[in-house]
Protein backbone atom coordinates (compact mmCIF):
# COMPACT_ATOMS: atom_id res chain seq x y z
CA UNK A 1 0.00 0.00 0.00
CA UNK A 2 1.30 3.63 -1.12
CA UNK A 3 2.14 5.48 2.34
CA UNK A 4 -0.49 9.21 2.51
CA UNK A 5 1.82 11.27 1.94
CA UNK A 6 0.91 14.60 3.44
CA UNK A 7 2.78 17.58 1.95
CA UNK A 8 2.99 21.33 2.95
CA UNK A 9 3.86 24.10 0.84
CA UNK A 10 5.20 27.62 3.37
CA UNK A 11 2.93 30.33 1.92
CA UNK A 12 2.95 33.86 4.19
CA UNK A 13 0.30 36.84 3.84
CA UNK A 14 2.17 39.69 5.74
CA UNK A 15 5.74 41.31 5.64
CA UNK A 16 6.85 40.13 9.18
CA UNK A 17 7.41 36.68 7.52
CA UNK A 18 8.72 37.23 4.39
CA UNK A 19 11.57 35.08 4.46
CA UNK A 20 8.82 32.36 4.81
CA UNK A 21 8.94 32.63 0.82
CA UNK A 22 11.56 30.59 1.06
CA UNK A 23 10.82 27.46 2.90
CA UNK A 24 13.33 25.49 4.46
CA UNK A 25 12.51 22.74 6.35
CA UNK A 26 12.74 22.50 10.30
CA UNK A 27 14.39 19.19 12.28
CA UNK A 28 13.41 18.27 15.76
CA UNK A 29 9.25 19.55 15.83
CA UNK A 30 7.18 16.79 17.83
CA UNK A 31 4.13 15.88 16.81
CA UNK A 32 1.70 13.91 18.57
CA UNK A 33 -0.97 11.73 17.31
CA UNK A 34 -4.44 10.56 18.94
CA UNK A 35 -6.71 7.97 17.42
CA UNK A 36 -9.94 9.51 17.96
CA UNK A 37 -12.49 6.64 15.98
CA UNK A 38 -12.51 3.68 14.10
CA UNK A 39 -15.14 2.80 10.99
CA UNK A 40 -17.96 0.87 11.61
CA UNK A 41 -19.45 -0.65 8.42
CA UNK A 42 -22.83 -1.75 9.91
CA UNK A 43 -23.37 1.77 11.40
CA UNK A 44 -21.66 3.43 8.04
CA UNK A 45 -19.57 5.93 10.12
CA UNK A 46 -16.74 6.40 12.53
CA UNK A 47 -17.52 5.53 16.21
CA UNK A 48 -15.63 6.93 19.69
CA UNK A 49 -12.56 4.63 20.80
CA UNK A 50 -11.53 4.87 24.55
CA UNK A 51 -10.94 7.60 25.90
CA UNK A 52 -12.56 9.31 23.84
CA UNK A 53 -15.84 7.52 24.33
CA UNK A 54 -16.38 8.76 27.44
CA UNK A 55 -16.91 12.46 29.46
CA UNK A 56 -15.66 14.87 28.87
CA UNK A 57 -15.35 14.02 24.97
CA UNK A 58 -19.07 12.91 24.62
CA UNK A 59 -20.17 16.26 25.27
CA UNK A 60 -17.75 17.36 22.31
CA UNK A 61 -19.85 18.45 19.16
CA UNK A 62 -22.60 21.10 18.02
CA UNK A 63 -25.81 20.50 15.80
CA UNK A 64 -26.38 21.01 12.20
CA UNK A 65 -28.86 23.15 10.56
CA UNK A 66 -31.53 20.77 11.35
CA UNK A 67 -30.47 20.14 14.60
CA UNK A 68 -29.37 16.78 14.42
CA UNK A 69 -26.22 16.01 16.64
CA UNK A 70 -22.50 16.35 15.10
CA UNK A 71 -19.64 14.16 17.63
CA UNK A 72 -16.55 14.01 17.95
CA UNK A 73 -16.49 11.48 14.95
CA UNK A 74 -18.77 12.68 13.02
CA UNK A 75 -16.71 14.30 9.73
CA UNK A 76 -19.00 12.75 7.18
CA UNK A 77 -21.14 15.77 5.46
CA UNK A 78 -19.65 17.82 8.10
CA UNK A 79 -18.63 22.08 6.75
CA UNK A 80 -14.86 23.28 7.04
CA UNK A 81 -16.00 25.55 10.00
CA UNK A 82 -17.47 22.26 12.05
CA UNK A 83 -14.27 20.29 11.21
CA UNK A 84 -12.23 22.87 12.46
CA UNK A 85 -14.22 23.66 16.10
CA UNK A 86 -14.09 19.75 16.29
CA UNK A 87 -10.75 19.47 16.42
CA UNK A 88 -10.39 23.07 18.10
CA UNK A 89 -12.48 21.85 21.24
CA UNK A 90 -10.59 18.22 21.10
CA UNK A 91 -7.24 19.45 21.23
CA UNK A 92 -8.13 22.27 24.12
CA UNK A 93 -9.92 19.45 26.26
CA UNK A 94 -6.53 17.47 25.82
CA UNK A 95 -4.63 20.04 26.61
CA UNK A 96 -6.88 21.13 29.45
CA UNK A 97 -6.82 17.68 30.96
CA UNK A 98 -2.91 16.83 30.21
CA UNK A 99 -2.14 20.49 32.33
CA UNK A 100 -4.36 19.53 35.14
CA UNK A 101 -2.47 16.07 35.66
CA UNK A 102 -4.95 13.83 33.69
CA UNK A 103 -3.57 13.60 30.74
CA UNK A 104 -3.76 11.33 27.82
CA UNK A 105 -1.50 9.33 26.18
CA UNK A 106 -0.85 10.11 22.46
CA UNK A 107 -1.32 7.03 19.93
CA UNK A 108 1.73 7.68 18.38
CA UNK A 109 4.57 11.00 18.61
CA UNK A 110 7.24 11.50 16.06
CA UNK A 111 9.70 14.52 15.64
CA UNK A 112 10.84 15.83 12.13
CA UNK A 113 14.12 14.77 10.65
CA UNK A 114 16.62 16.96 8.92
CA UNK A 115 14.40 17.11 5.89
CA UNK A 116 11.63 18.32 7.95
CA UNK A 117 9.57 15.07 7.57
CA UNK A 118 7.47 14.04 10.17
CA UNK A 119 6.58 10.13 9.96
CA UNK A 120 3.87 7.99 11.07
CA UNK A 121 4.00 4.14 10.18
CA UNK A 122 1.77 1.17 10.95
CA UNK A 123 -1.25 3.18 11.05
CA UNK A 124 -4.59 1.56 10.15
CA UNK A 125 -7.66 2.89 8.61
CA UNK A 126 -9.57 5.30 11.27
CA UNK A 127 -10.02 9.13 12.35
CA UNK A 128 -7.07 10.69 14.07
CA UNK A 129 -6.63 14.13 15.65
CA UNK A 130 -2.57 15.86 14.82
CA UNK A 131 -1.75 18.18 17.55
CA UNK A 132 1.97 19.64 18.39
CA UNK A 133 3.33 21.57 21.26
CA UNK A 134 4.89 25.12 20.23
CA UNK A 135 8.39 24.37 18.65
CA UNK A 136 11.05 26.77 18.99
CA UNK A 137 13.78 27.46 17.21
CA UNK A 138 17.24 29.44 18.84
CA UNK A 139 19.51 31.43 17.03
CA UNK A 140 21.80 34.63 17.28
CA UNK A 141 20.83 37.96 15.48
CA UNK A 142 23.24 40.33 13.51
CA UNK A 143 23.57 42.08 16.47
CA UNK A 144 24.39 39.13 19.05
CA UNK A 145 20.85 39.00 20.47
CA UNK A 146 19.80 35.94 21.08
CA UNK A 147 16.20 35.83 19.13
CA UNK A 148 13.85 32.56 19.71
CA UNK A 149 11.27 32.04 17.28
CA UNK A 150 8.16 30.22 18.20
CA UNK A 151 5.92 27.97 15.83
CA UNK A 152 2.42 27.56 16.84
CA UNK A 153 0.54 24.95 15.09
CA UNK A 154 -3.14 24.29 15.24
CA UNK A 155 -4.58 20.99 15.05
CA UNK A 156 -6.27 19.18 12.86
CA UNK A 157 -9.19 15.65 11.95
CA UNK A 158 -7.84 13.35 9.49
CA UNK A 159 -9.76 10.62 7.76
CA UNK A 160 -7.39 7.65 7.24
CA UNK A 161 -7.05 6.92 4.18
CA UNK A 162 -8.93 10.39 2.68
CA UNK A 163 -12.31 9.53 1.53
CA UNK A 164 -12.51 12.71 -0.52
CA UNK A 165 -9.98 12.26 -2.66
CA UNK A 166 -9.29 10.49 -6.28
CA UNK A 167 -5.72 9.60 -4.59
CA UNK A 168 -6.92 8.68 -1.03
CA UNK A 169 -3.48 7.64 -0.21
CA UNK A 170 -1.44 10.92 -1.30
CA UNK A 171 -2.66 14.18 0.31
CA UNK A 172 -1.49 17.57 -0.77
CA UNK A 173 -1.25 20.57 2.17
CA UNK A 174 -1.02 24.05 1.73
CA UNK A 175 0.16 26.52 5.33
CA UNK A 176 -0.37 29.96 5.89
CA UNK A 177 1.71 32.07 8.36
CA UNK A 178 1.27 35.18 10.32
CA UNK A 179 3.51 37.11 13.03
CA UNK A 180 2.36 37.69 16.28
CA UNK A 181 3.87 39.62 19.46
CA UNK A 182 1.89 37.59 22.22
CA UNK A 183 -2.04 37.83 21.79
CA UNK A 184 -3.83 40.48 24.63
CA UNK A 185 -6.48 41.06 25.01
CA UNK A 186 -8.50 37.72 24.76
CA UNK A 187 -12.13 37.65 24.49
CA UNK A 188 -14.47 35.04 25.35
CA UNK A 189 -17.90 34.84 24.23
CA UNK A 190 -20.98 31.81 25.10
CA UNK A 191 -23.38 31.40 22.52
CA UNK A 192 -26.70 29.18 22.58
CA UNK A 193 -27.83 27.09 19.96
CA UNK A 194 -31.09 25.13 19.24
CA UNK A 195 -32.62 25.12 23.05
CA UNK A 196 -34.82 26.79 25.37
CA UNK A 197 -33.46 30.66 26.65
CA UNK A 198 -36.07 30.03 29.49
CA UNK A 199 -34.59 26.36 30.48
CA UNK A 200 -31.11 26.98 29.90
CA UNK A 201 -28.90 27.77 32.78
CA UNK A 202 -28.66 31.21 34.13
CA UNK A 203 -24.53 31.49 34.02
CA UNK A 204 -22.12 29.54 33.12
CA UNK A 205 -18.15 29.61 34.42
CA UNK A 206 -15.03 29.47 31.86
CA UNK A 207 -11.34 29.16 32.31
CA UNK A 208 -8.17 30.82 30.58
CA UNK A 209 -5.37 28.57 30.53
CA UNK A 210 -1.63 29.23 29.31
CA UNK A 211 0.05 26.49 27.77
CA UNK A 212 2.58 24.64 29.98
CA UNK A 213 0.61 25.66 33.09
CA UNK A 214 -0.97 23.21 35.46
CA UNK A 215 -3.65 25.60 36.25
CA UNK A 216 -6.04 28.17 35.09
CA UNK A 217 -4.36 31.62 34.93
CA UNK A 218 -7.78 33.63 34.57
CA UNK A 219 -11.63 32.67 35.09
CA UNK A 220 -15.38 34.17 34.57
CA UNK A 221 -19.03 33.77 34.89
CA UNK A 222 -20.60 34.52 32.05
CA UNK A 223 -24.59 35.25 31.94
CA UNK A 224 -27.20 37.50 30.36
CA UNK A 225 -26.07 40.04 33.07
CA UNK A 226 -22.89 40.63 31.07
CA UNK A 227 -24.55 39.52 27.76
CA UNK A 228 -22.48 35.85 27.94
CA UNK A 229 -18.77 37.85 27.19
CA UNK A 230 -15.76 38.00 28.88
CA UNK A 231 -12.48 40.20 28.29
CA UNK A 232 -9.14 39.06 29.65
CA UNK A 233 -6.11 41.54 29.57
CA UNK A 234 -2.95 42.48 30.84
CA UNK A 235 -2.15 38.50 30.43
CA UNK A 236 1.39 37.35 30.96
CA UNK A 237 3.66 36.91 27.98
CA UNK A 238 2.84 33.78 25.93
CA UNK A 239 1.79 32.63 22.69
CA UNK A 240 -0.23 30.02 22.76
CA UNK A 241 -3.80 30.68 25.62
CA UNK A 242 -6.99 28.53 25.48
CA UNK A 243 -10.31 28.81 26.78
CA UNK A 244 -12.66 25.57 27.79
CA UNK A 245 -16.00 25.65 29.96
CA UNK A 246 -15.51 24.33 33.22
CA UNK A 247 -18.30 21.99 33.19
CA UNK A 248 -21.00 21.87 30.07
CA UNK A 249 -24.44 21.76 31.00
CA UNK A 250 -26.61 18.09 30.76
CA UNK A 251 -27.89 18.26 27.39
CA UNK A 252 -25.66 20.17 26.26
CA UNK A 253 -23.02 19.71 23.74
CA UNK A 254 -19.66 22.24 23.22
CA UNK A 255 -17.78 23.50 20.21
CA UNK A 256 -15.34 26.01 20.88
CA UNK A 257 -14.05 27.97 18.11
CA UNK A 258 -10.70 30.28 18.23
CA UNK A 259 -10.19 33.34 15.77
CA UNK A 260 -7.20 35.21 15.89
CA UNK A 261 -8.90 38.73 15.09
CA UNK A 262 -5.05 40.67 14.33
CA UNK A 263 -1.58 39.71 16.19
CA UNK A 264 -2.52 41.02 19.25
CA UNK A 265 -6.01 39.71 19.77
CA UNK A 266 -8.04 36.72 19.86
CA UNK A 267 -11.63 36.04 20.32
CA UNK A 268 -13.16 32.33 21.26
CA UNK A 269 -16.68 31.54 20.97
CA UNK A 270 -17.94 29.03 23.22
CA UNK A 271 -21.49 27.12 21.53
CA UNK A 272 -23.61 25.30 23.36
CA UNK A 273 -26.22 23.25 21.33
CA UNK A 274 -28.74 21.26 22.40
CA UNK A 275 -29.07 17.98 19.74
CA UNK A 276 -32.63 16.40 18.57
CA UNK A 277 -33.27 13.08 18.35
CA UNK A 278 -32.75 12.31 14.13
CA UNK A 279 -36.06 11.77 12.72
CA UNK A 280 -34.55 9.64 9.69
CA UNK A 281 -32.28 7.22 9.47
CA UNK A 282 -28.79 7.81 8.59
CA UNK A 283 -27.59 6.56 5.34
CA UNK A 284 -24.45 4.40 5.72
CA UNK A 285 -21.83 5.51 3.84
CA UNK A 286 -18.74 3.46 3.35
CA UNK A 287 -15.03 4.48 2.79
CA UNK A 288 -13.26 3.56 -0.61
CA UNK A 289 -11.48 0.08 -0.61
CA UNK A 290 -7.45 -0.13 -0.02
CA UNK A 291 -5.32 -3.26 0.05
CA UNK A 292 -3.15 -3.86 2.97
CA UNK A 293 -3.24 -3.22 6.80
CA UNK A 294 -0.89 -0.62 7.66
CA UNK A 295 -1.05 2.98 6.68
CA UNK A 296 1.95 5.54 6.19
CA UNK A 297 0.77 9.09 7.50
CA UNK A 298 3.73 11.42 6.73
CA UNK A 299 3.77 15.09 7.09
CA UNK A 300 6.53 17.17 5.18
CA UNK A 301 7.30 20.20 7.16
CA UNK A 302 8.58 23.38 4.94
CA UNK A 303 8.77 27.15 5.54
CA UNK A 304 9.53 26.10 9.59
CA UNK A 305 5.32 25.05 9.38
CA UNK A 306 3.43 22.13 9.68
CA UNK A 307 0.04 21.46 8.37
CA UNK A 308 -2.64 18.13 8.23
CA UNK A 309 -5.85 19.53 6.63
CA UNK A 310 -5.75 23.09 6.70
CA UNK A 311 -3.67 24.23 9.52
CA UNK A 312 -2.95 27.48 10.78
CA UNK A 313 0.66 28.48 11.55
CA UNK A 314 1.35 31.32 14.04
CA UNK A 315 4.87 32.84 14.17
CA UNK A 316 6.21 34.87 17.29
CA UNK A 317 9.74 35.83 17.32
CA UNK A 318 10.98 37.73 20.54
CA UNK A 319 14.55 38.96 20.80
CA UNK A 320 16.22 38.46 24.39
CA UNK A 321 19.50 39.49 25.47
Amino acid sequence: MSPVSLMLIGTSNTSAVEELCTPEPIEGAQFNLYKIGEWDGSQGKYVPVAPFDKAPFDQIGGTDDGGSAIGIVDIMGAGADQLRQLSTTLSFTIKQLGQSGKGIEPAAQTMTNAEGVARFDGLVRGLYLVDAPIHQIQSTTAQGKTQIDEYVISSSLVALPNVNSDLPMDVAITAKATHSKGIDPIHVEKVWKNDDPATRPKSIKVSLWMEGEDTPIGSAELSAENDWKHVWDNLPVSNRYFVVEDDVPDGYHVFIDEDILNPETADFTITNSKPQQPVTPVTPQKPPAQTGADIALVVVIAGAAFVLGTLLIVKARRAEG
